[in-house]
Protein backbone atom coordinates (compact mmCIF):
# COMPACT_ATOMS: atom_id res chain seq x y z
CA UNK A 1 0.00 0.00 0.00
CA UNK A 2 2.65 2.64 0.96
CA UNK A 3 4.28 1.20 -2.76
CA UNK A 4 0.73 2.38 -4.22
CA UNK A 5 0.42 5.21 -2.27
CA UNK A 6 4.18 6.38 -3.42
CA UNK A 7 3.69 5.29 -7.44
CA UNK A 8 0.18 6.36 -8.07
CA UNK A 9 -0.92 10.34 -8.88
CA UNK A 10 -2.75 11.33 -5.93
CA UNK A 11 -5.52 13.68 -8.09
CA UNK A 12 -6.49 10.74 -10.54
CA UNK A 13 -6.49 7.60 -7.88
CA UNK A 14 -7.43 9.37 -4.88
CA UNK A 15 -9.42 7.27 -4.07
CA UNK A 16 -7.38 3.97 -3.89
CA UNK A 17 -4.49 6.61 -1.86
CA UNK A 18 -7.33 7.27 0.37
CA UNK A 19 -7.97 3.83 1.22
CA UNK A 20 -4.61 2.79 1.24
CA UNK A 21 -4.01 5.98 3.82
CA UNK A 22 -6.65 4.36 5.81
CA UNK A 23 -5.90 1.01 5.70
CA UNK A 24 -2.46 1.49 6.58
CA UNK A 25 -3.46 2.78 9.97
CA UNK A 26 -5.10 -0.55 10.35
CA UNK A 27 -2.00 -2.26 9.36
CA UNK A 28 -0.04 -0.51 11.75
CA UNK A 29 -2.64 -1.59 14.83
CA UNK A 30 -2.35 -5.01 13.45
CA UNK A 31 1.38 -5.14 13.64
CA UNK A 32 1.57 -3.44 16.52
CA UNK A 33 -1.13 -5.79 18.45
CA UNK A 34 0.83 -9.24 16.52
CA UNK A 35 4.30 -8.27 18.06
CA UNK A 36 2.90 -7.42 21.82
CA UNK A 37 1.64 -10.84 21.15
CA UNK A 38 4.32 -12.70 20.18
CA UNK A 39 6.75 -10.79 22.65
CA UNK A 40 3.59 -12.18 25.62
CA UNK A 41 3.53 -16.04 23.96
CA UNK A 42 6.86 -16.71 22.04
CA UNK A 43 9.88 -17.67 24.07
CA UNK A 44 13.30 -18.55 23.24
CA UNK A 45 12.50 -22.44 22.89
CA UNK A 46 9.77 -21.62 20.53
CA UNK A 47 11.35 -19.37 18.64
CA UNK A 48 14.26 -21.51 17.92
CA UNK A 49 11.53 -24.38 17.25
CA UNK A 50 9.94 -22.07 14.91
CA UNK A 51 13.01 -21.00 12.93
CA UNK A 52 13.20 -23.12 10.03
CA UNK A 53 9.72 -22.05 8.79
CA UNK A 54 10.59 -18.65 9.58
CA UNK A 55 13.56 -18.76 7.24
CA UNK A 56 11.29 -20.87 4.64
CA UNK A 57 8.61 -17.85 4.74
CA UNK A 58 11.87 -15.19 4.58
CA UNK A 59 13.45 -17.14 1.55
CA UNK A 60 9.64 -17.48 -0.72
CA UNK A 61 9.19 -13.80 -0.25
CA UNK A 62 12.66 -13.13 -1.52
CA UNK A 63 12.16 -15.64 -4.27
CA UNK A 64 9.00 -13.92 -5.30
CA UNK A 65 10.52 -10.64 -5.15
CA UNK A 66 8.80 -9.52 -1.96
CA UNK A 67 5.41 -9.21 -0.54
CA UNK A 68 3.89 -7.62 -4.16
CA UNK A 69 6.65 -9.00 -6.41
CA UNK A 70 8.13 -5.54 -7.09
CA UNK A 71 11.69 -5.88 -5.69
CA UNK A 72 14.09 -8.40 -7.58
CA UNK A 73 13.88 -12.03 -6.97
CA UNK A 74 16.63 -13.30 -5.02
CA UNK A 75 17.08 -16.42 -7.78
CA UNK A 76 17.61 -18.65 -4.88
CA UNK A 77 15.67 -22.06 -5.52
CA UNK A 78 13.14 -22.96 -2.29
CA UNK A 79 13.78 -26.64 -1.63
CA UNK A 80 9.55 -27.71 -1.07
CA UNK A 81 8.67 -29.07 2.27
CA UNK A 82 5.27 -29.12 2.62
CA UNK A 83 4.41 -29.68 -1.09
CA UNK A 84 6.99 -32.42 -2.11
CA UNK A 85 4.63 -34.68 -3.64
CA UNK A 86 2.51 -33.53 -6.09
CA UNK A 87 -1.28 -32.82 -4.77
CA UNK A 88 -3.60 -35.80 -6.23
CA UNK A 89 -6.89 -34.48 -5.95
CA UNK A 90 -9.67 -36.78 -4.46
CA UNK A 91 -13.21 -35.77 -6.56
CA UNK A 92 -15.27 -37.82 -4.01
CA UNK A 93 -17.61 -35.29 -1.66
CA UNK A 94 -17.58 -35.24 1.84
CA UNK A 95 -20.19 -34.00 3.57
CA UNK A 96 -21.07 -33.83 7.01
CA UNK A 97 -24.21 -33.39 8.96
CA UNK A 98 -24.77 -29.73 8.33
CA UNK A 99 -24.94 -30.60 4.72
CA UNK A 100 -27.94 -33.51 4.86
CA UNK A 101 -29.61 -33.41 1.52
CA UNK A 102 -27.03 -32.47 -1.89
CA UNK A 103 -30.15 -31.13 -4.04
CA UNK A 104 -31.09 -28.20 -2.47
CA UNK A 105 -33.96 -29.86 0.17
CA UNK A 106 -36.46 -29.80 -2.82
CA UNK A 107 -36.89 -26.07 -2.53
CA UNK A 108 -37.37 -23.78 -5.20
CA UNK A 109 -35.36 -20.84 -3.87
CA UNK A 110 -36.70 -18.77 -7.13
CA UNK A 111 -40.75 -19.14 -5.92
CA UNK A 112 -40.06 -18.55 -2.64
CA UNK A 113 -37.79 -15.02 -3.21
CA UNK A 114 -40.47 -14.01 -5.85
CA UNK A 115 -43.48 -14.62 -3.37
CA UNK A 116 -44.58 -11.40 -1.71
CA UNK A 117 -45.81 -13.50 1.16
CA UNK A 118 -42.50 -13.86 2.83
CA UNK A 119 -40.97 -10.98 4.48
CA UNK A 120 -37.29 -10.18 3.15
CA UNK A 121 -35.49 -11.29 6.67
CA UNK A 122 -36.00 -15.32 5.44
CA UNK A 123 -35.63 -14.85 2.25
CA UNK A 124 -31.86 -13.30 2.86
CA UNK A 125 -31.43 -15.99 5.29
CA UNK A 126 -32.34 -18.79 2.75
CA UNK A 127 -30.13 -17.17 0.45
CA UNK A 128 -26.86 -17.57 2.58
CA UNK A 129 -27.51 -20.80 3.37
CA UNK A 130 -28.16 -21.55 -0.46
CA UNK A 131 -24.91 -20.09 -1.10
CA UNK A 132 -23.39 -21.75 1.43
CA UNK A 133 -24.56 -25.03 0.23
CA UNK A 134 -23.07 -24.50 -3.23
CA UNK A 135 -19.78 -25.34 -2.05
CA UNK A 136 -20.10 -28.23 -5.09
CA UNK A 137 -20.01 -25.95 -7.59
CA UNK A 138 -16.09 -24.96 -6.64
CA UNK A 139 -15.39 -28.54 -6.02
CA UNK A 140 -16.62 -29.69 -9.63
CA UNK A 141 -14.97 -26.95 -11.62
CA UNK A 142 -11.65 -27.77 -9.12
CA UNK A 143 -11.90 -31.49 -10.07
CA UNK A 144 -12.22 -30.01 -13.86
CA UNK A 145 -8.94 -27.75 -13.61
CA UNK A 146 -7.14 -30.73 -11.90
CA UNK A 147 -8.21 -32.93 -14.23
CA UNK A 148 -7.22 -31.59 -17.37
CA UNK A 149 -3.95 -31.52 -17.33
CA UNK A 150 -2.98 -29.96 -20.79
CA UNK A 151 -4.48 -26.55 -20.79
CA UNK A 152 -2.58 -23.72 -19.71
CA UNK A 153 -4.17 -23.00 -16.38
CA UNK A 154 -1.81 -26.03 -15.16
CA UNK A 155 1.79 -25.35 -14.02
CA UNK A 156 3.64 -28.67 -14.43
CA UNK A 157 7.34 -29.56 -13.37
CA UNK A 158 7.07 -26.64 -10.20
Amino acid sequence: MEHHIAETNPLADQPSVRVCRFALIEVDDMLKFGAQTVAGLIDGKTRELTQPWLTLLDDCLAAAGALDGTEKASGREIVRRHSARPYQYDGLPRRDERFPDPYNMGVNAEVFLYDEKFRPEPKTVMMFYKRLREVDVPEMMASIITETSDKPWIITGT
